[in-house]
């Protein structure tokens, strides 16, 4: 096909990049819950399945998955909902709703790249305000820029990936009175210790995202927005019919009612985050970042090396090394079980030598 045939300003642009993991390589790279379902639930999850029609088209506006996530998650009555296909078709959704020539939106580096990647596939013009060395925000930057670049959407990671960081909940509440949407990326918010879903329905600019990939069901692809009705209604205008499949709204459905589950793995790795925190932090020849994500980010003096010396044990970690300047020689660490963690912890103590 003549490359004239599509838009020249995506022809730079490759597939993101999802890396392909022999079986027997422990995969920290992608924040996934290392637990899986009990074998109860598993046969109850079977059997359950077992009743969806799949001959009909899937209906999510009728199915109770609504009303569970609204209990489970406190969504406030004011605000309406809109379910993704993963929150990255929402986010891709979001940047489709203010996207015309000339407008622009910002995001907070170092962030989650799918922000600016969709920002260029959208033809908007992506602006940025950097953290400093230790991915701190200036806020006063970011609402002054904002105002000043007639901003009409910022994407905010709540708490950030891939640095884990929870930026200051009132320094973020001042942007609400920007003429901008303000996009709060929830992605890890059951990791976390604050949120902003209680404001959604009533601050019309507030669009709260969750999903469920980071609490052990990544494979089934949902999420969902929560935001106030008028916003919510034309977002909704623009997705996709029939977006989420049968088995997955079941599914969905299905985890909620047995929520309990997920709050005890939440539990379990935050508390698993914080040892692995504290064993990290005694090694002097590395600097390690506090969380409030399922994973840990690592400055070392090779990041290379120390990547490629994890994946000869069978370890993958991300490889933030190049990514952005402020995450050079930057590793991050999914938090996994205490016996994988401690694997990791002595390869990355058995490198002090060469690394140090």
């Amino acid at each position: 096909m003549s490359t004239s045939m599509t838009r020249q300003d995506l022809q730079d642009l490759e597939p993101y990049a999802i890396a392909k993991v022999p079986a027997d390589v422990i995969k920290l790279d992608a924040m996934e819950l290392p637990y899986a379902w009990p074998e109860e639930l598993r046969d109850q999850w079977n059997k359950r399945l077992q009743t969806v029609t799949l001959a009909n088209y899937p209906n999510k506006y009728s199915h109770p998955i609504q009303e569970a996530i609204r209990q489970v998650c406190q969504v406030p009555i004011a605000a309406s909902l809109s379910l993704g296909n993963g929150s990255d078709e929402l986010l891709q959704q979001l940047s489709l709703l203010v996207a015309k020539p000339g407008v622009k939106v910002m995001g907070l580096e170092p962030t989650f790249s799918i922000y600016r990647r969709n920002a260029k596939i959208y033809g908007l013009n992506y602006l940025s305000v950097d953290s400093d060395e230790e991915f701190q925000i200036d806020f006063n930057e970011v609402y002054a820029k904002a105002k000043a670049e007639h901003v009409r959407l910022i994407w905010l990671a709540y708490p950030n990936n891939p640095t884990g960081i929870r930026f200051d909940h009132q320094a973020i509440r001042r942007l609400l009175e920007l003429d901008c949407l303000l996009v709060i990326d929830e992605a890890y918010q059951l990791f976390a210790t604050d949120t902003f879903l209680p404001l959604t329905g009533s601050v019309k600019n507030l669009i709260v995202l969750r999903t469920f990939s980071k609490v052990g069901f990544a494979g089934i692809r949902l999420g969902f927005a929560a935001g106030h009705p008028q916003v919510m209604n034309t977002l909704e205008a623009i997705m996709p019919p029939y977006n989420i499949n049968a088995l997955s709204l079941e599914t969905g459905f299905f985890l909620l009612e047995n929520w309990s589950w997920v709050q005890e793995q939440s539990t379990r790795i935050k508390y698993d985050r914080e040892i692995m925190l504290a064993q990290l932090e005694e090694i002097d020849w590395l600097e390690v970042f506090p969380s409030e994500g399922n994973f840990l980010l690592l400055r070392v003096p090779n990041a290379n090396a120390l990547f490629k010396t994890l994946y000869q044990h069978k370890i993958l970690v991300k490889n933030l090394h190049k990514t952005h300047h402020l995450l050079n020689n930057c590793l991050r660490i999914t938090v996994s079980t205490s016996e994988i963690n401690q694997r990791v912890i002595d390869v990355i103590r058995s490198c002090g030598g060469f690394l140090a």
